[in-house]
């Protein structure tokens, strides 16, 4: 996607990385956009670092830019505006973001006052003290008990099948080291298995408590294809985690049994032939022989994956060297 970049007028230029790069995804759907920025400024220019603020303009661009502009040029920290062309998902827009970037730290803040800024400072804490990847946990929740319940469901399923203990995955706020913004891919709709995918890379993930505020976007309850999207992307992150360099393993079982059954099949249907009994309508021959094809397909696939994977395989990262003695 192309993109373009602006960078505040009133800051000089300067030599020196940010400790901490904040990532800001702006949308014209906030009804107090101009409170959001303010804050958000106000909480960068009291934590104790060098930090910069990348504002991505998504949709609306020049309106919202237009807005904020003012704004922007009286803070105190460098500001850089990202304004894409058109409406894009959350990944894209995250990865713009990462590219305007120079921070050791990467800070990803909420599009709208999800949880209270002040906030960030302790899951920066986390990150100092040890972690690499710092999930929010928004405690207790103030929006409607349906809207919690279901979340509460969401997250259940995706501790069952990932293994990674997280109460609120929904959460936008995020902070992290570079190397992990770096490192771990987003695309699609994978931006908010993040964490997932950190912990996947053998990235050390914690998770802090926030303030939960009011939320001032309503959304209403999702559509029937927004839950089975949700339900695709379990299941892609399900298969990512186990089966990504191990595909013959993802189709070769159910390859083989398959396989079995057919071959079963048409070795019963033989030995009722030679007995005597003729193969006309016996539709257990067309199954047979349909049950084995598929087989052999499924197994074929996992083939060709272990190929490509094999081709590839020095490319891809299986650890994380953290430091040498």
């Amino acid at each position: 996607m192309s993109i373009t970049t602006r960078t505040k007028p009133n800051v000089a230029p300067t030599t020196s990385v940010p400790k901490l790069s904040a990532i800001w995804i702006c949308t014209a759907k906030d009804p107090q956009l101009q409170t959001t920025v303010e804050q958000y400024v106000e909480m960068l220019s009291s934590l104790p670092y060098h930090c910069e603020l990348i504002v991505v303009a998504n949709g609306g661009a020049q309106r919202v830019a237009a807005k904020l502009n003012e704004t922007l040029r009286a803070a105190e920290i460098p500001t850089r505006i990202v304004l894409l062309r058109r409406s894009s998902d959350e990944s894209l827009t995250i990865n713009a973001g990462l590219r305007a970037s120079r921070g050791e730290f990467i800070a990803i803040l909420p599009e709208y006052l999800q949880t209270d800024p002040n906030d960030v400072s302790r899951l920066l804490e986390d990150l100092e003290n040890g972690s690499e990847y710092v999930a929010s946990w928004r405690s207790p929740r103030v929006d409607s008990k349906w809207s919690a319940f279901k979340s509460t469901v969401f997250n259940r399923i995706t501790q069952c099948l990932t293994g990674v203990k997280l109460h609120d995955i929904n959460s936008s706020l995020r902070v992290m080291k570079r190397e992990v913004a770096e490192s771990v891919p987003i695309y699609g709709d994978l931006a908010r298995f993040l964490p997932i995918l950190a912990a996947m890379q053998g990235y050390r993930i914690s998770e802090v408590k926030t303030q939960h505020l009011q939320e001032r976007i309503t959304r209403g309850d999702y559509r029937l294809r927004v839950y089975i999207r949700r339900i695709l992307d379990l299941l892609t992150l399900f298969f990512l985690l186990d089966f990504t360099r191990k595909p013959l393993r993802f189709f070769g079982l159910p390859g083989s049994l398959t396989l079995m059954l057919g071959t079963v099949t048409l070795v019963t249907v033989t030995i009722q032939k030679l007995m005597g009994t003729g193969l006309a309508d016996r539709p257990a021959l067309v199954f047979g022989a349909i049950l084995v094809v598929l087989g052999i397909q499924l197994l074929s696939l996992g083939l060709l994956g272990e190929l490509i994977i094999f081709t590839h395989g020095r490319k891809m990262r299986d650890n994380h060297v953290e430091t040498i003695l």
